[in-house]
């Protein structure tokens, strides 16, 4: 009976140390400013504008990120991200084909280039898929049918990479699969 449970513990911290990793979510809050989106139904016209500071969070504050539409006319799907040096700078493209409308939240996934050479890790994190979250702030007709729905920047969720583990961690997760395999055939 020891002999068991101690064979399914090993076995279960061997699954725990294997299934280790996966993504995590990196978030970005507002510091300061305004970022808004805008859509025109039915006609299924958006356009992002203003400019913001946003916090970036990893869960904890790591720093500050600039986003700014650059004086764009609407419709406008570009935001630029800007490091606190203003010498590197990204290209945000918001994906409206892909926006997904919940309650009164829109999620609007967002691609993101470099524009510079980058070394800044706030920046080269947000190379990875993000999703920004918009709230509804307004609403009005605009004529013909036509009606202009405003949101409001809520947050932003950005995918890191889990850490890798270390040659160690492996090395240790196949010692106990190792043992637990010699422990089980010495049990029959």
């Amino acid at each position: 009976m020891i002999k068991t449970i101690a064979s399914r513990f090993i076995m279960v911290l061997c699954l725990g140390l294997a299934l280790q990793g996966g993504a995590n979510a990196a978030t970005l809050t507002l510091n300061s400013g305004a970022l808004n989106f805008n859509f025109v139904t039915p006609s299924n016209i958006g356009s992002v504008n203003g400019a913001a500071v946003l916090d970036f969070n990893d869960p904890s504050p790591l720093g500050t990120l600039t986003v700014t539409d650059n004086g764009a006319a609407f419709p406008n799907a570009i935001l630029f991200g800007v490091n606190n040096g203003a010498t590197e700078l990204i290209e945000m493209t918001f994906n409206f084909a892909s926006l997904v409308l919940v309650g009164n939240d829109v999620f609007i996934p967002v691609t993101a280039t470099p524009s510079t050479p980058l070394t800044d890790p706030f920046l080269i994190s947000l190379l990875a898929p993000s999703v920004f979250q918009f709230t509804v702030s307004g609403q009005s007709d605009l004529g013909g049918g036509n009606t202009l729905t405003q949101f409001s920047f809520v947050a932003a969720s950005v995918e890191t990479p889990a850490a890798v583990p270390e040659p160690a961690t492996w090395m240790l997760t196949a010692a106990a699969g190792m043992a637990a395999l010699a422990f089980r055939r010495r049990v029959r």
